[in-house]
Protein backbone atom coordinates (compact mmCIF):
# COMPACT_ATOMS: atom_id res chain seq x y z
CA UNK A 1 0.00 0.00 0.00
CA UNK A 2 1.47 3.48 -0.84
CA UNK A 3 1.49 5.92 1.80
CA UNK A 4 -2.28 7.00 3.04
CA UNK A 5 -3.43 9.24 5.38
CA UNK A 6 -5.65 7.27 8.49
CA UNK A 7 -7.50 9.33 10.95
CA UNK A 8 -8.69 7.84 14.24
CA UNK A 9 -11.26 9.06 16.55
CA UNK A 10 -11.07 9.06 19.82
CA UNK A 11 -7.99 8.19 22.16
CA UNK A 12 -9.19 5.07 24.40
CA UNK A 13 -7.72 1.76 24.12
CA UNK A 14 -9.66 0.40 20.94
CA UNK A 15 -8.38 3.61 19.29
CA UNK A 16 -5.01 3.23 20.33
CA UNK A 17 -4.32 -0.12 19.80
CA UNK A 18 -5.93 0.80 16.09
CA UNK A 19 -3.30 3.44 15.59
CA UNK A 20 -0.66 0.91 17.41
CA UNK A 21 -1.30 -2.00 14.68
CA UNK A 22 -1.41 0.55 11.98
CA UNK A 23 1.60 2.31 12.52
CA UNK A 24 3.78 -1.53 13.03
CA UNK A 25 1.88 -2.68 9.65
CA UNK A 26 1.65 0.45 7.67
CA UNK A 27 5.38 1.99 8.50
CA UNK A 28 4.61 4.62 6.18
CA UNK A 29 1.08 5.70 6.60
CA UNK A 30 0.40 8.98 8.28
CA UNK A 31 -1.76 8.87 11.45
CA UNK A 32 -3.67 11.23 13.20
CA UNK A 33 -5.73 10.83 15.98
CA UNK A 34 -8.53 12.75 17.13
CA UNK A 35 -9.25 12.73 20.92
CA UNK A 36 -11.79 15.28 22.42
CA UNK A 37 -10.30 15.60 25.94
CA UNK A 38 -7.01 16.47 26.81
CA UNK A 39 -5.83 12.84 27.52
CA UNK A 40 -5.56 9.87 26.00
CA UNK A 41 -6.93 6.79 27.81
CA UNK A 42 -11.09 6.81 27.63
CA UNK A 43 -12.74 4.34 30.47
CA UNK A 44 -8.60 3.32 31.15
CA UNK A 45 -7.77 6.51 33.33
CA UNK A 46 -4.76 7.57 35.55
CA UNK A 47 -5.13 5.64 39.01
CA UNK A 48 -5.23 7.77 42.36
CA UNK A 49 -1.95 7.38 43.56
CA UNK A 50 -2.65 7.76 47.88
CA UNK A 51 -4.43 5.55 48.22
CA UNK A 52 -3.95 3.68 45.14
CA UNK A 53 -7.34 2.76 42.98
CA UNK A 54 -7.54 2.01 39.79
CA UNK A 55 -10.18 4.31 38.01
CA UNK A 56 -10.60 2.02 35.35
CA UNK A 57 -11.10 -1.73 34.67
CA UNK A 58 -9.55 -3.39 37.90
CA UNK A 59 -9.34 -7.36 36.72
CA UNK A 60 -8.01 -8.98 33.35
CA UNK A 61 -8.60 -13.17 33.47
CA UNK A 62 -5.70 -14.63 32.43
CA UNK A 63 -7.53 -17.11 30.35
CA UNK A 64 -9.66 -14.74 28.25
CA UNK A 65 -6.37 -11.39 27.34
CA UNK A 66 -4.39 -13.56 25.03
CA UNK A 67 -4.23 -10.30 23.03
CA UNK A 68 -3.98 -7.93 25.50
CA UNK A 69 -0.95 -10.05 27.25
CA UNK A 70 0.29 -10.12 23.75
CA UNK A 71 0.27 -6.33 23.53
CA UNK A 72 1.74 -6.04 26.81
CA UNK A 73 4.71 -8.17 25.65
CA UNK A 74 5.32 -5.88 22.75
CA UNK A 75 5.73 -3.24 24.45
CA UNK A 76 7.92 -4.77 27.30
CA UNK A 77 5.57 -4.08 30.26
CA UNK A 78 5.78 -7.91 31.11
CA UNK A 79 7.51 -7.13 33.91
CA UNK A 80 4.73 -4.69 35.43
CA UNK A 81 2.16 -7.80 35.23
CA UNK A 82 1.44 -8.93 38.92
CA UNK A 83 -1.48 -11.91 39.97
CA UNK A 84 -4.49 -10.98 41.76
CA UNK A 85 -5.47 -13.42 44.75
CA UNK A 86 -7.84 -15.58 43.83
CA UNK A 87 -10.38 -14.76 45.96
CA UNK A 88 -14.27 -15.48 46.99
CA UNK A 89 -17.45 -13.81 45.93
CA UNK A 90 -20.43 -12.87 47.88
CA UNK A 91 -23.90 -11.89 46.93
CA UNK A 92 -25.97 -9.44 48.84
CA UNK A 93 -29.22 -10.95 49.64
CA UNK A 94 -30.76 -8.38 51.92
CA UNK A 95 -29.88 -9.60 55.38
CA UNK A 96 -26.49 -10.80 54.57
CA UNK A 97 -23.22 -12.03 52.46
CA UNK A 98 -24.03 -15.37 50.82
CA UNK A 99 -20.83 -16.50 49.20
CA UNK A 100 -20.79 -18.05 45.41
CA UNK A 101 -19.03 -21.50 46.35
CA UNK A 102 -19.38 -24.85 45.45
CA UNK A 103 -20.82 -25.39 49.07
CA UNK A 104 -23.72 -22.84 47.81
CA UNK A 105 -23.72 -24.92 44.63
CA UNK A 106 -25.15 -28.11 46.40
CA UNK A 107 -27.90 -26.39 48.19
CA UNK A 108 -31.11 -28.06 47.42
CA UNK A 109 -32.17 -24.98 45.27
CA UNK A 110 -29.80 -25.12 43.25
CA UNK A 111 -29.22 -28.75 42.46
CA UNK A 112 -32.65 -28.79 41.12
CA UNK A 113 -31.67 -25.93 38.99
CA UNK A 114 -28.65 -27.33 37.34
CA UNK A 115 -30.95 -30.74 36.77
CA UNK A 116 -33.43 -28.71 35.24
CA UNK A 117 -30.55 -27.44 32.45
CA UNK A 118 -29.52 -30.93 31.98
CA UNK A 119 -33.10 -31.81 30.94
CA UNK A 120 -34.20 -28.82 29.06
CA UNK A 121 -34.05 -28.61 25.17
CA UNK A 122 -31.99 -26.03 23.36
CA UNK A 123 -33.98 -22.82 22.85
CA UNK A 124 -34.41 -21.05 19.67
CA UNK A 125 -30.61 -19.55 18.67
CA UNK A 126 -32.56 -16.13 18.59
CA UNK A 127 -31.24 -13.60 21.35
CA UNK A 128 -33.30 -13.20 24.63
CA UNK A 129 -32.31 -11.40 27.46
CA UNK A 130 -30.17 -13.00 30.12
CA UNK A 131 -33.61 -13.10 32.92
CA UNK A 132 -36.04 -14.93 29.83
CA UNK A 133 -32.69 -17.94 28.98
CA UNK A 134 -31.94 -18.54 33.09
CA UNK A 135 -35.28 -18.18 33.78
CA UNK A 136 -36.19 -21.13 31.55
CA UNK A 137 -32.82 -23.51 31.49
CA UNK A 138 -32.30 -22.61 35.50
CA UNK A 139 -34.75 -21.04 37.61
CA UNK A 140 -35.73 -17.32 38.47
CA UNK A 141 -34.14 -17.57 41.71
CA UNK A 142 -30.67 -17.86 40.05
CA UNK A 143 -31.59 -15.58 37.48
CA UNK A 144 -31.99 -13.13 40.24
CA UNK A 145 -29.61 -13.53 42.54
CA UNK A 146 -26.76 -14.96 40.39
CA UNK A 147 -27.19 -13.46 36.78
CA UNK A 148 -28.82 -9.71 37.49
CA UNK A 149 -26.07 -8.74 39.90
CA UNK A 150 -23.25 -9.98 37.65
CA UNK A 151 -24.80 -8.31 35.34
CA UNK A 152 -25.33 -5.40 36.76
CA UNK A 153 -21.70 -5.33 38.22
CA UNK A 154 -20.07 -5.52 34.46
CA UNK A 155 -22.97 -3.84 32.23
CA UNK A 156 -24.66 -1.55 35.02
CA UNK A 157 -28.14 -3.43 33.28
CA UNK A 158 -30.62 -5.92 34.67
CA UNK A 159 -30.97 -8.95 33.32
CA UNK A 160 -34.16 -8.41 32.29
CA UNK A 161 -33.20 -5.76 29.86
CA UNK A 162 -29.87 -7.48 28.97
CA UNK A 163 -28.86 -9.22 25.97
CA UNK A 164 -27.62 -12.76 26.58
CA UNK A 165 -25.50 -12.93 23.44
CA UNK A 166 -23.26 -9.63 23.99
CA UNK A 167 -23.14 -10.27 27.86
CA UNK A 168 -22.88 -13.73 28.22
CA UNK A 169 -22.26 -15.43 24.72
CA UNK A 170 -20.71 -18.34 26.26
CA UNK A 171 -23.51 -19.74 28.08
CA UNK A 172 -25.82 -19.48 24.56
CA UNK A 173 -23.20 -21.63 23.02
CA UNK A 174 -22.44 -23.93 25.15
CA UNK A 175 -26.34 -24.56 25.41
CA UNK A 176 -26.55 -24.88 21.24
CA UNK A 177 -23.06 -27.04 21.28
CA UNK A 178 -23.25 -29.33 24.15
CA UNK A 179 -27.29 -29.20 24.63
CA UNK A 180 -26.77 -27.86 28.32
CA UNK A 181 -24.83 -25.15 29.70
CA UNK A 182 -23.53 -27.17 32.71
CA UNK A 183 -21.97 -29.91 30.35
CA UNK A 184 -20.52 -27.01 28.12
CA UNK A 185 -19.30 -25.80 31.66
CA UNK A 186 -17.93 -29.13 32.56
CA UNK A 187 -16.57 -29.41 29.23
CA UNK A 188 -14.83 -26.04 28.38
CA UNK A 189 -14.90 -24.15 31.45
CA UNK A 190 -12.14 -25.32 33.73
CA UNK A 191 -10.02 -23.46 31.11
CA UNK A 192 -11.68 -19.78 32.54
CA UNK A 193 -10.36 -20.22 35.87
CA UNK A 194 -6.47 -19.28 35.75
CA UNK A 195 -6.71 -16.21 37.46
CA UNK A 196 -6.83 -12.13 37.20
CA UNK A 197 -3.97 -9.78 36.82
CA UNK A 198 -3.14 -6.16 36.31
CA UNK A 199 -0.04 -4.14 35.95
CA UNK A 200 1.70 -2.86 38.74
CA UNK A 201 1.25 0.77 38.33
CA UNK A 202 -1.97 0.22 37.15
CA UNK A 203 -3.45 -0.14 33.46
CA UNK A 204 -2.84 3.52 32.89
CA UNK A 205 0.92 2.60 32.11
CA UNK A 206 -0.35 0.24 28.86
CA UNK A 207 -1.98 3.46 27.63
CA UNK A 208 1.66 5.59 28.35
CA UNK A 209 3.54 2.68 26.72
CA UNK A 210 1.52 2.98 23.39
CA UNK A 211 1.60 7.14 23.16
CA UNK A 212 5.00 6.73 23.81
CA UNK A 213 5.99 4.02 21.00
CA UNK A 214 3.29 5.10 18.12
CA UNK A 215 4.57 7.60 15.48
CA UNK A 216 1.47 9.77 15.00
CA UNK A 217 -0.12 13.15 15.53
CA UNK A 218 -2.27 13.78 18.30
CA UNK A 219 -5.21 16.49 18.32
CA UNK A 220 -6.20 16.76 21.99
CA UNK A 221 -9.50 18.71 22.76
CA UNK A 222 -10.55 18.32 19.20
CA UNK A 223 -14.01 17.61 18.83
CA UNK A 224 -15.64 15.75 15.87
CA UNK A 225 -18.43 17.84 13.96
CA UNK A 226 -19.48 15.83 10.92
CA UNK A 227 -17.72 13.59 8.45
CA UNK A 228 -17.89 14.11 4.30
CA UNK A 229 -17.37 11.28 2.00
CA UNK A 230 -15.13 12.09 -0.72
CA UNK A 231 -14.38 9.76 -3.84
CA UNK A 232 -11.44 8.43 -2.66
CA UNK A 233 -11.47 8.91 1.56
CA UNK A 234 -13.32 11.25 3.57
CA UNK A 235 -13.08 14.69 5.21
CA UNK A 236 -13.17 14.68 9.12
CA UNK A 237 -14.64 17.78 10.20
CA UNK A 238 -13.88 18.69 13.88
CA UNK A 239 -13.96 21.93 16.03
CA UNK A 240 -10.71 23.85 14.02
CA UNK A 241 -10.05 22.20 11.08
CA UNK A 242 -10.78 19.91 8.16
CA UNK A 243 -8.51 16.34 7.83
CA UNK A 244 -8.41 15.04 4.29
CA UNK A 245 -8.47 11.32 5.43
CA UNK A 246 -7.75 7.80 3.00
CA UNK A 247 -9.76 5.91 5.65
CA UNK A 248 -11.02 7.02 9.02
CA UNK A 249 -11.34 4.75 12.26
CA UNK A 250 -13.95 5.25 14.69
CA UNK A 251 -12.92 4.98 18.08
CA UNK A 252 -15.66 6.61 19.73
CA UNK A 253 -18.52 5.65 22.03
CA UNK A 254 -21.10 4.17 20.16
CA UNK A 255 -23.75 7.30 21.09
CA UNK A 256 -21.14 10.02 19.56
CA UNK A 257 -20.51 8.09 15.76
CA UNK A 258 -24.53 7.43 15.57
CA UNK A 259 -24.85 11.34 16.07
CA UNK A 260 -22.61 12.02 12.96
CA UNK A 261 -24.33 9.32 10.56
CA UNK A 262 -26.93 10.67 7.84
CA UNK A 263 -29.62 8.80 9.31
CA UNK A 264 -30.91 8.23 12.71
CA UNK A 265 -30.33 5.36 15.12
CA UNK A 266 -31.69 4.84 18.88
CA UNK A 267 -28.57 3.26 20.61
CA UNK A 268 -28.11 4.48 24.25
CA UNK A 269 -25.36 4.37 27.00
CA UNK A 270 -24.94 4.18 30.94
CA UNK A 271 -22.78 5.68 33.57
CA UNK A 272 -21.38 4.14 35.63
CA UNK A 273 -20.35 5.95 39.08
CA UNK A 274 -17.82 4.72 41.74
CA UNK A 275 -17.19 5.79 45.41
CA UNK A 276 -13.67 5.33 45.95
CA UNK A 277 -13.00 4.78 49.91
CA UNK A 278 -10.27 4.07 52.71
CA UNK A 279 -10.42 2.46 55.99
CA UNK A 280 -6.78 3.39 57.81
CA UNK A 281 -6.38 0.10 59.85
CA UNK A 282 -9.28 -1.53 58.99
CA UNK A 283 -8.49 -5.72 58.83
CA UNK A 284 -11.27 -6.52 55.80
CA UNK A 285 -12.35 -10.02 55.12
CA UNK A 286 -10.99 -11.96 51.91
CA UNK A 287 -12.51 -11.80 49.42
CA UNK A 288 -13.14 -10.01 45.55
CA UNK A 289 -16.11 -8.75 47.05
CA UNK A 290 -19.52 -8.80 46.27
CA UNK A 291 -22.80 -8.04 44.30
CA UNK A 292 -25.98 -6.77 44.65
CA UNK A 293 -29.62 -7.51 43.24
CA UNK A 294 -31.58 -5.24 41.30
CA UNK A 295 -34.95 -6.38 43.33
CA UNK A 296 -33.25 -5.51 46.74
CA UNK A 297 -33.29 -2.20 45.15
CA UNK A 298 -30.49 -0.66 47.14
CA UNK A 299 -28.51 2.30 45.88
CA UNK A 300 -25.31 0.38 45.23
CA UNK A 301 -24.13 -2.07 42.39
CA UNK A 302 -21.67 -3.79 44.35
CA UNK A 303 -18.35 -3.36 46.26
CA UNK A 304 -14.46 -4.82 45.21
CA UNK A 305 -12.36 -5.10 47.94
CA UNK A 306 -9.25 -3.77 45.95
CA UNK A 307 -6.63 -4.15 49.21
CA UNK A 308 -7.23 -8.19 49.06
CA UNK A 309 -7.48 -7.98 45.73
CA UNK A 310 -3.90 -6.80 44.69
CA UNK A 311 -2.16 -6.29 47.84
CA UNK A 312 1.14 -5.87 45.81
CA UNK A 313 -0.50 -2.06 45.19
CA UNK A 314 -0.80 -1.15 48.68
CA UNK A 315 0.75 2.10 49.66
CA UNK A 316 -0.18 2.39 53.07
CA UNK A 317 -2.05 -0.59 55.18
CA UNK A 318 -6.06 -1.07 55.67
CA UNK A 319 -9.01 -1.22 53.77
CA UNK A 320 -9.27 0.01 49.86
CA UNK A 321 -13.21 -0.58 48.58
CA UNK A 322 -14.29 0.85 45.33
CA UNK A 323 -18.53 0.87 46.05
CA UNK A 324 -20.26 0.80 42.73
CA UNK A 325 -23.34 3.29 42.11
CA UNK A 326 -26.72 2.82 40.72
CA UNK A 327 -26.68 5.56 37.78
CA UNK A 328 -27.64 8.90 39.61
CA UNK A 329 -26.60 8.10 42.81
CA UNK A 330 -23.22 9.67 43.43
CA UNK A 331 -23.28 11.09 46.99
CA UNK A 332 -20.52 9.10 48.86
CA UNK A 333 -22.65 9.11 52.19
CA UNK A 334 -24.94 6.66 50.30
CA UNK A 335 -22.17 4.31 49.94
CA UNK A 336 -20.29 4.88 53.18
CA UNK A 337 -24.07 3.86 54.80
CA UNK A 338 -24.47 0.82 52.47
CA UNK A 339 -20.84 -0.59 53.74
CA UNK A 340 -22.09 0.10 57.07
CA UNK A 341 -25.09 -2.24 56.67
CA UNK A 342 -23.54 -5.07 54.50
CA UNK A 343 -20.02 -4.86 56.02
CA UNK A 344 -20.72 -3.92 59.38
CA UNK A 345 -17.98 -0.97 58.84
CA UNK A 346 -18.81 1.46 61.78
CA UNK A 347 -15.42 3.52 61.33
CA UNK A 348 -15.40 6.52 58.89
CA UNK A 349 -13.24 6.52 56.20
CA UNK A 350 -10.19 8.21 56.08
CA UNK A 351 -10.38 8.89 52.36
CA UNK A 352 -13.81 9.29 50.03
CA UNK A 353 -13.91 10.56 46.42
CA UNK A 354 -16.70 9.90 43.93
CA UNK A 355 -15.61 9.15 40.04
CA UNK A 356 -17.76 8.96 37.29
CA UNK A 357 -16.75 7.37 34.20
CA UNK A 358 -17.51 7.19 30.66
CA UNK A 359 -20.30 5.37 29.26
CA UNK A 360 -20.70 1.79 28.97
CA UNK A 361 -23.30 0.74 25.78
CA UNK A 362 -26.47 -0.41 26.47
CA UNK A 363 -27.05 -4.11 25.20
CA UNK A 364 -30.58 -4.17 24.71
CA UNK A 365 -31.89 -7.20 23.14
CA UNK A 366 -31.49 -7.45 20.01
CA UNK A 367 -28.33 -5.20 20.31
CA UNK A 368 -26.17 -7.48 17.69
CA UNK A 369 -28.86 -7.21 14.90
CA UNK A 370 -29.43 -3.47 15.51
CA UNK A 371 -25.84 -2.71 15.24
CA UNK A 372 -25.03 -5.21 12.07
CA UNK A 373 -27.62 -3.09 10.63
CA UNK A 374 -26.04 0.63 11.43
CA UNK A 375 -23.15 -0.67 10.54
CA UNK A 376 -23.79 -1.68 7.07
CA UNK A 377 -25.95 1.48 6.30
CA UNK A 378 -22.79 3.42 7.71
CA UNK A 379 -20.60 1.38 4.88
CA UNK A 380 -22.92 2.05 1.94
CA UNK A 381 -22.90 6.28 3.25
CA UNK A 382 -19.20 5.39 3.74
CA UNK A 383 -17.10 2.73 2.55
CA UNK A 384 -13.35 3.69 3.85
CA UNK A 385 -15.29 4.13 7.57
CA UNK A 386 -13.97 1.61 9.68
CA UNK A 387 -15.50 0.78 13.21
CA UNK A 388 -14.24 -0.38 16.58
CA UNK A 389 -14.78 0.07 20.59
CA UNK A 390 -16.61 -1.83 23.43
CA UNK A 391 -19.80 -2.08 21.84
CA UNK A 392 -18.72 -4.72 18.85
CA UNK A 393 -17.00 -7.48 20.47
CA UNK A 394 -17.58 -7.06 24.27
CA UNK A 395 -16.48 -4.55 26.83
CA UNK A 396 -13.44 -6.04 27.89
CA UNK A 397 -10.02 -4.26 27.09
CA UNK A 398 -9.29 -7.70 25.38
CA UNK A 399 -11.81 -7.37 23.27
CA UNK A 400 -11.48 -4.06 21.83
CA UNK A 401 -7.43 -4.77 21.40
CA UNK A 402 -8.97 -7.52 18.58
CA UNK A 403 -11.11 -5.70 16.92
CA UNK A 404 -8.84 -3.46 16.30
CA UNK A 405 -6.16 -5.78 15.28
CA UNK A 406 -8.99 -6.76 12.72
CA UNK A 407 -10.19 -3.52 11.63
CA UNK A 408 -5.91 -2.39 11.16
CA UNK A 409 -5.49 -5.98 8.96
CA UNK A 410 -8.85 -4.69 7.10
CA UNK A 411 -7.43 -1.46 6.08
CA UNK A 412 -3.89 -3.40 5.01
CA UNK A 413 -5.48 -5.80 2.46
CA UNK A 414 -7.79 -3.41 1.24
CA UNK A 415 -5.52 -1.73 -1.60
Amino acid sequence: MDCKHITILGGGISGLSAAYFLDKYLPNSRITLVEKTGQLGGLISPPLQSPFFETGPKTLAIARNKALLELIHDLKLSSEVIEGNLAERWIWNGKRLQMLSKKHLLRPQMVLAMLSDLCRKKSSPADTSVQQFIEKRFSRHVASTVFDPIGLGIYATSAKELSLSMSFPLLKKWEQKYGSVIRGFRKEGALLNRGVFTLQSGLYALINALYRSIHMEVLFEESVLSLEKQPRGMIVHTSSRKIFSDYVISALPLEEIARLMPFKSAFKMRWVQSVYLSYDQLPLQAGFGYLVPSHLQEEILGAVFDSHLFPKQERRKGARITVMMKAGSTRKETAIAALSRHLAITKKPDFAQVHRSQALPWFHVGFREDLAVFINRAKVCSPRLYFTGNYIDGVSVNACIKRSLSVAEQIVSSD
